[in-house]
């Protein structure tokens, strides 16, 4: 889903150039902005927020392809960088200061039946993927807050869903909450947590 949402708003994008002869924005386009230059490095870590499952993936393979995973992982990361720098790059050129939403899938116009759909269905993508994502914060909240209760007791079953309900309610609200600056959101959580799971935790454990 998230590929055929990433072809769609390249493909408008091309158009869009090309309506207008390859130009650049009308309100401007600065290869490098200075004063959000920060932002992008924080976004940058927060990319290395999956990172943390390199290890168990290579643990699962066989002998075989744990041999070659080496050059599995440099080809995935290059895939993504790449795929990074040329989507936000053609946006930006696309949209230059317009560019002022915080998902780029916002930009296309909304009364497009095919943007319609692919907002449909990446919402759809976004409430499957959320249960896998969520697991582990979920799994450590159990065995933090009722590590003591039997597994198999009503309270404790009932106490977990509970808590993940809680969860559930506190991500929705500050998703509402910081609406307006989720670009700001992702850069700081990369910054305090990607930093910390990239290069502070391999370093203390090589150590």
């Amino acid at each position: 889903m998230i590929f055929v949402t990433i072809t769609a708003i390249s493909i408008y994008c091309l158009g869009e150039l090309s309506s207008r002869d390859w130009s650049a924005p009308d309100p401007g386009y600065v290869p490098l902005n200075h004063r959000r230059y920060w932002d992008m490095i924080g976004f940058s870590f927060f990319m290395f927020e999956g990172i943390g499952c390199v290890m168990p993936v290579m643990n699962a393979c066989d002998q075989r392809a744990r041999e070659k995973f080496p050059y599995l992982l440099v080809g995935a990361l290059t895939t993504l960088c790449t795929t990074y720098v040329l989507f936000s790059s053609l946006c930006y050129y696309t949209f230059g200061s317009n560019l002022n939403q915080s998902i780029v899938l916002q930009e296309l116009p909304s009364a497009n039946l095919i943007v319609q759909i692919i907002k449909v269905l990446f919402s759809l993508n976004l409430v499957f993927s959320y249960p896998l994502t969520i697991y582990p914060t979920n799994i450590v909240l159990d065995s933090m807050l009722f590590g003591s209760l039997d597994e198999t007791s009503k309270l404790r079953i009932f106490l977990e869903g509970l808590s993940r309900t809680v969860v559930l309610i506190i991500g929705m609200l500050l998703a509402i909450f910081f609406y307006d600056s989720l670009d700001k959101v992702l850069a700081l959580s990369g910054t305090m947590l990607g930093t910390t799971v990239v290069l502070f935790i391999p370093a203390v454990c090589h150590y």
